[in-house]
């Protein structure tokens, strides 16, 4: 066998431009996440505008965020402000990952808050695993962010995936290959054994991508090979981080299956009426300091105005209340 050279990593030619592997594989996967969140788009009748923002400005802050949390933890790699924007430079999807929870969340909150967010957390979040499983066939080609020295000439693979990991004379263990197998196997347990069971509630799915994807890249972390695992100091970053990932996806199952209904309904109903109560009886008693005469006056409003069942039922008569209960008790 012989060592596979930089000419693999080109997929074809238009004129003098190559057209490299890489980023079809990332295209790919893009149009894949995209094609399948849309369908599960239209199914919650949101907008398709929406998405296409969400997509589109997302993909931008992508790429962005991969630069940024990549220099943030390799701070040797920072070469003054330019390097913010040298996004063909070292890149982490932990980064991307980040960041898409913050443009998703900012979207949903500010822009289209008819979009509830755990529900487009459920639906846009574990379809990355399917461009993430599209995408790591991008290093296969470009031959990078592979693993240690293999201990065999990779025998149990097709000889098309073990000429290509020839490495530097050595045969590397194939990361990529790894995560895309994994990646897959995750978005198959989310979408056709998770999403189709109706006790699972919206955000759970989310939740476990991020708890599926951190167990994924721990794992892998350990297989690297030196090169490319992130460090400041001797403390490997990638691998820390990617614990942090799983556990914050394991307390967000937890949340979201059995404490976000609870909190919200508390929080829109019980808890809204006793801060806008409080708020009402501040604002009576600094009227009451300014205005000596009034004090009675003001004293019956402030006992009038207490947090009493009575005075909660005014502002929330029943079936106000049974309709909070509803909306934050949807199915996904």
């Amino acid at each position: 066998m012989t060592e596979a050279n930089s000419d693999f990593a080109i997929a074809f030619w238009i004129g003098p431009i190559p057209i490299p592997w890489y980023g079809l594989m990332l295209l790919f996967g893009f149009i894949a996440v995209f094609l399948i969140t849309y369908i599960e788009w239209k199914k919650k009748k949101y907008k398709t505008f929406d998405l296409f923002l969400l997509f589109f400005v997302g993909v931008i802050v992508a790429i962005f965020g991969a630069r940024w949390w990549y220099l943030l933890f390799n701070p040797k790699d920072f070469n003054g402000f330019i390097s913010l924007f040298q996004i063909s430079e070292g890149r982490s999807i932990l980064g991307s990952i980040f960041a898409i929870l913050i443009w998703l969340y900012v979207y949903t909150t500010y822009f289209a808050s008819y979009i509830e967010f755990r529900v487009s957390f459920s639906i846009i979040l574990p379809n990355i695993l399917i461009g993430q499983a599209i995408g790591r066939w991008g290093n296969f080609f470009d031959q990078n962010v592979y693993g240690q020295i293999a201990t065999n000439q990779l025998q149990f693979l097709p000889s098309f995936i073990s000429e290509h990991m020839l490495i530097d004379g050595f045969y590397r263990q194939p990361l990529f290959l790894y995560e895309a197998i994994l990646d897959f196997l995750g978005w198959i347990i989310i979408a056709f054994f998770l999403k189709t069971n109706t006790k699972i509630k919206p955000g759970v799915h989310g939740g476990f991508y991020l708890f599926w994807y951190g167990a994924v890249r721990a794992s892998l972390e350990l297989l690297r090979d030196d090169k490319y695992i992130m460090k400041i100091g001797d403390v490997p970053t990638s691998f820390v981080l990617s614990f942090l990932f799983l556990f914050y996806g394991l307390i967000l199952i937890i949340y979201y299956q059995w404490f976000f209904e609870k909190i919200a309904i508390f929080n829109h109903t019980y808890g809204k009426f006793y801060y806008e109560t409080k708020i009402k009886n501040f604002k009576i008693k600094v009227l009451t300091f300014f205005n000596h005469k009034d004090q009675q006056k003001y004293k019956n409003l402030i006992d009038n105005n207490n947090l009493n069942y009575n005075n909660f039922k005014k502002l929330y008569p029943q079936n106000e209340y049974l309709d909070i209960v509803l909306k934050y008790k949807i199915k996904y």
